[in-house]
């Protein structure tokens, strides 16, 4: 009977330490975003396409840090990639612009294309 005890409460306290941890599915959160409530667009080195993203938030995977978010259709070349979620490694970014909203990112964009 002692042993049936002792298992049963060494199956609970694994579960809840399981369930503490979180999903392995889910890439952990580094910390609170920067990025809360903008738009951003970023230039990638070495490669000649950026990424348009909203709802933004760092993550770690690995020992890799990543810029998380859902890209957005600012002009014509990103129309593509709207609706989805992209990760871009943080060591690979050169630079990246904030925009208040989507209107604001479009209206730079035209200005930049003249």
């Amino acid at each position: 009977m002692k042993t049936i005890i002792f298992t049963g409460a060494a199956l609970v306290l694994c579960l809840l330490s399981v369930m503490r941890s979180g999903s392995a599915d889910e890439p952990e959160k580094k910390s609170e975003s920067p990025f809360a409530g903008k738009l951003v667009s970023i230039t990638v080195r070495n490669q000649n396409v950026g990424a348009c993203l909203e709802k933004v938030e760092i993550r770690k995977l690995g020992s890799h840090d990543f810029l998380v978010g859902t890209g957005v259709a600012a002009d014509e070349r990103y129309t593509a990639m709207g609706g989805i979620k992209q990760w871009i490694a943080v060591d690979a970014i050169l630079s990246i612009y904030e925009y208040k909203d989507l209107e604001e990112m479009k209206a730079s964009f035209k200005r930049a294309a003249k």
